[in-house]
């Protein structure tokens, strides 16, 4: 359990070193987190799963970069409402996803051509 700016929410100890152009976000269970913040945990069925990775490394990402939210409503909301960049959305009722997409311009020309590639 953790929080972002000022918002409960649960965090990875530990994230991957990488930078990712595709995000798939399914993860945690809302009952692994550890710990409590002022008596809140989402390991409690009355609770939803509310992950701010996302959030963490929003301004590590390049311009082209999916993420896709499988189900979690609550927690795709609360992307929406915190992502700071040029993001684009889009819920897919029918199969309960979420779609943002970052569509910034492109930091240069290796990152153009990635989206160009991404495109076709």
């Amino acid at each position: 359990m953790a929080t972002f700016n000022d918002r409960i929410c649960t965090l990875y100890e530990q994230l991957p070193n990488i930078c990712p152009d595709f995000i798939y976000l399914d993860a945690p269970s809302q009952f692994s987190p550890k710990g409590e913040i002022r008596g809140i945990s989402t390991r409690h069925k009355d609770r939803v799963p509310m992950s701010a990775d996302i959030l963490t490394i929003e301004h590590f990402l390049l311009p082209g970069t999916l993420i896709v939210v499988d189900g979690r409503t609550a927690n795709a909301r609360f992307l929406k409402a915190n992502l700071q960049r040029e993001w684009s959305y889009f819920y897919n009722a029918d199969f309960d996803q979420h779609f943002f997409e970052l569509i910034e311009e492109p930091l240069g020309v290796y990152n153009k051509r990635q989206i160009e590639f991404c495109i076709m």
